[in-house]
């Protein structure tokens, strides 16, 4: 399960309770949060902490695999556009898909555009 961020729009004292059931989320493979504007202009640090005390993994610039069934998934959450007006690191696609095997023909298609 990914939420992709703007999931909340207020600060944690004002929102706290509104998302305190989000607790009993679950899903195999896990929970997944990716920070989104407002998240940014909320309170990016305290939201990502709440976030992790709510059982999700936050993904910020970095990725997580998936496996199942001899298959493997990159899931990877980039920052948000508003990151550097905080002080925080902008999206960055390299980073957060460091150390990951890209198909052959991905890798084929990118390099003739």
């Amino acid at each position: 399960m990914v939420i992709t961020g703007d999931l909340i729009d207020g600060d944690l004292h004002a929102r706290h309770a509104d998302i305190a059931p989000l607790q009993r989320l679950r899903a195999k493979d896990g929970v997944f949060a990716i920070p989104g504007n407002h998240e940014y202009y909320f309170g990016h640090d305290l939201w990502m902490r709440q976030y992790a005390s709510l059982g999700m993994t936050t993904l910020s610039n970095e990725h997580v695999l998936l496996s199942r069934s001899g298959a493997t998934l990159a899931l990877a959450g980039v920052n948000d556009l508003t990151a550097p007006r905080f002080g925080l690191p902008g999206p960055d696609f390299v980073k957060a898909l460091k150390g990951v095997r890209l198909a052959a023909s991905y890798i084929e298609r990118s390099r003739l555009n």
